[in-house]
């Protein structure tokens, strides 16, 4: 619910803390990970045949931080819808396009039924 996702959204900040990671980052991270949730919880977790599910995990690799977001609710392309959307920014739901903004990169895989966005951010 919306409460486990603002908690998540603060642990995010305190573990890029704790990893040295500046504070600007974290937030950004923490901010991602709170629009895509909220919507993954709104738009998917309804839609969902099985008990709905998000997995998060956060990687450090060379000068990036790498999050992924991983839920097991119908498939929806994030990567796809921001870059559809982006030039129509009337249309697009304002947190996709803040989510767009902040991280240096993301993409989405569709395997075993789960929906996987990989957002990257530099760390440096």
């Amino acid at each position: 619910d919306s409460e486990d996702v603002s908690l998540v959204a603060e642990q995010i900040e305190l573990f890029c803390k704790g990893h040295k990671i500046d504070s600007k980052t974290g937030k950004k991270a923490a901010l991602c990970f709170e629009e895509l949730a909220v919507n993954i919880i709104k738009f998917g977790f309804p839609k969902c045949e099985k008990q709905p599910g998000i997995d998060l995990r956060i990687v450090f690799d060379k000068d990036k931080m790498v999050m992924r977001l991983q839920d097991n609710c119908p498939m929806f392309d994030v990567e796809r819808y921001i870059a559809q959307e982006i030039d129509r920014a009337e249309d697009i739901r304002l947190g996709l396009k803040i989510t767009g903004g902040l991280a240096d990169d993301i993409s989405y895989v569709h395997s075993l039924e789960n929906n996987n966005v990989i957002i990257r951010f530099p760390t440096s």
